[in-house]
């Protein structure tokens, strides 16, 4: 916004916060695209999720780059069998931490923890979503929290597991970035991390093959999923002298072209949303 006032924003940007495009509508700087969405035709081919993301106030105000899910488990496939465990198996958070004395006692960190505040924070809202489901965590998590939910046996539940994983992690946790983190996993010091499935990016970079060297599994018994649809936006009413965005221009096929796909099973997956807006009931079918 800083950029915005002083005048030297550019005509394209990354931002996801509904906040930020509310401010810019009061300056006069909005740039609404619900009649180019429309022309288009591209939302038809998007998850309900993410149209009611990108739209703020009823207007669509960003294009869509990409989703992620919050909170992956992904795994090295070689110290998992050397462990002698399966994280495919784990049904519940309780299976998984009962199999963290035999992953120590094969020589391994069980789970990889990058202890900044900004992974903490996604940590605990998705263990929010995954132990206590949509209905609390939208309470907190929603705008305008619930202070009902504050001192709630929920609340008391997600902060005793958020404190089961913080004593779990390793003695080098403590501000420790989230790709370092994962580099112990990919060297095989770690068996696993729960992150945002970014971490794919750090897997493919080191030259790994999800299936042959990693793999990935959602939290074990978990009733939902956080997903956050990261953005771009347009800067509107500008300068003459300055060329308009061109939408056209613009990458809308990533997700247009994405397939969201419910996983094979008899028991329905459990729902997916982004932390504002609570929807679809598909999940990713593989890493």
């Amino acid at each position: 916004m800083s950029l915005v006032t002083g005048g030297t924003s550019p005509n394209v940007f990354l931002e996801s916060s509904p906040g930020f495009y509310r401010d810019l509508t009061k300056q006069g700087l909005g740039l609404p695209l619900t009649k180019f969405f429309a022309d288009s035709h591209v939302t038809q081919h998007y998850p309900d999720s993410v149209v009611k993301s990108i739209t703020v106030d009823g207007e669509i105000m960003k294009i869509p780059k990409g989703i992620h899910i919050d909170g992956m488990i992904y795994y090295n496939l070689a110290v998992a069998e050397a462990a002698g465990v399966d994280p495919t198996a784990w049904k519940t958070f309780e299976e998984m931490f009962a199999e963290f004395d035999k992953i120590k006692a094969a020589g391994y960190v069980p789970i990889a923890i990058g202890a900044q505040a900004w992974p903490v924070g996604y940590l605990t809202h998705t263990l929010a979503a995954a132990l206590e489901g949509p209905e609390f965590y939208n309470k907190i998590y929603l705008g305008t929290v619930d202070p009902a939910a504050i001192d709630s046996p929920e609340m008391r539940n997600l902060l005793a597991w958020v404190r089961k994983f913080q004593q779990a992690a390793d003695d080098g946790s403590v501000n420790r970035d989230w790709n370092v983190t994962t580099n112990l996993v990919i060297t095989g010091k770690a068996l696993m991390q729960l992150h945002g499935d970014w971490m794919k990016g750090e897997w493919r970079a080191a030259g790994k093959e999800a299936g042959k060297d990693f793999g990935c599994v959602t939290p074990p018994g978990a009733k939902a999923l956080s997903v956050t649809v990261d953005s771009w936006g347009l800067l509107g009413s500008q300068s003459p002298r300055r060329p308009p965005p061109n939408c056209a221009l613009l990458p809308l096929s990533p997700i247009r072209k994405c397939r969201v796909i419910s996983r094979p099973s008899k028991a329905p997956p459990p729902p997916v949303w982004t932390r504002r807006k609570t929807n679809s009931t598909s999940v990713p079918k593989r890493c």
